[in-house]
């Protein structure tokens, strides 16, 4: 378990209940199905993972009316809608370890890791048709969900089509703010609806998530310059060598004109031999050398600004302290 859920668990105590209750539904979901659908999906939940989503769901849903079984509901349905992200995330990257783990596409090939990937799909709809008693509160999550994953998708695309070059800072935050960030606001976003907040007060739960989703990814990129790839459960140069520039990198390019001449050099590289270019581990350890890190930080740092400022503006009680005490926990995610 994640040390920063722990933390949580102890804090929270109903918190703790409603997770291991979405764990439940979540086991008897993705365990109804094909042998080989239900034996692997239950392969990758069992994987592990923070279940932060879940554990924004469940903070944001005590902003207002807290309806225990459509937030448990929700939650497990965003969990398993993140789920599935990732494991066409692995198709495209042809990733091989995934939380330490083998990944679908690793060990079942192609075309079996697609179709797992669209059932826990299919999955996350059938627990959404739980998430809320009232229609109009189930179709304004289902709407608010929808467009997150549209924004996640957009910026995958915008990620693919970008590999082999190195991005501007606008641009970058723009990817990731898709990629990443959006299923943090629409899980904070959703939660807050399904406890029936007015619309105002639901999109500040949304830019909540947002901003706590941007210093997310940030911190994420910063843990593949620095950690090791047992630490963070994938090699660590895994972005580089697919032709991904994350925020580190792009600030090392911006601070040293040797070290983005060679990046580039790279890059070209890695198109020349067709995503198979060598090198990117050293270029992590100039970018260490070039103290990127505290550059990184200090940007982080201004995005969970960003979301206590939402924070305050959110209604008082046990969500909004779930919310804060998960805020305040980022850096002990792994």
């Amino acid at each position: 378990m994640a040390s920063f859920q722990t933390t949580l668990r102890k804090r929270f105590p109903d918190l703790a209940a409603d997770l291991d209750a979405v764990d439940r539904l979540l086991r008897r979901e993705l365990g109804a199905g094909g042998r080989f659908l239900q034996e692997e999906a239950l392969r990758l939940l069992s994987a592990g993972g923070k279940r932060l989503r879940p554990v924004l769901v469940l903070g944001s849903a005590r902003l207002g009316d807290f309806d225990q079984g459509a937030a448990r509901a929700l939650a497990a349905a965003v969990e398993a809608l993140h789920m599935a992200t990732l494991v066409h995330d692995d198709i495209i990257d042809s990733a091989d370890k995934r939380r330490g783990q083998d990944t679908s596409v690793h060990l079942h090939g192609v075309n079996l890791a697609v179709y797992t990937g669209d059932w826990l799909l299919v999955k996350s709809l059938q627990l959404l048709s739980g998430a809320g008693s009232a229609t109009e509160i189930r179709t304004a999550v289902l709407h608010r969900l929808a467009e997150a994953l549209e924004e996640v998708f957009t910026g995958e695309v915008d990620q693919y089509q970008g590999r082999g070059a190195i991005p501007t800072l606008d641009a970058y935050m723009d990817r990731i703010r898709g990629k990443t960030a959006a299923l943090f606001a629409g899980a904070c976003a959703a939660g807050a609806k399904s406890a029936g907040l007015e619309d105002g007060r639901v999109e500040t739960a949304g830019r909540f998530g947002e901003a706590f989703g941007m210093a997310f990814q940030i911190r994420d990129d910063l843990m593949d310059l620095l950690e090791s790839g047992d630490a963070i459960g994938k090699p660590a140069s895994h972005d580089l060598e697919k032709g991904n520039v994350t925020l580190p990198i792009l600030m090392a390019a911006e601070a040293d004109e040797g070290f983005r001449t060679d990046l580039s050099d790279y890059l070209d590289r890695w198109h020349g031999a067709s995503g198979q270019a060598g090198g990117a581990g050293h270029l992590l350890a100039r970018a260490r050398s070039l103290g990127v890190g505290e550059r990184t930080r200090t940007l982080s740092e201004r995005f969970r600004q960003d979301a206590l400022q939402c924070l305050e503006a959110l209604p008082e009680g046990e969500g909004r302290a779930i919310l804060a005490a998960t805020l305040s926990s980022l850096d002990e995610m792994k």
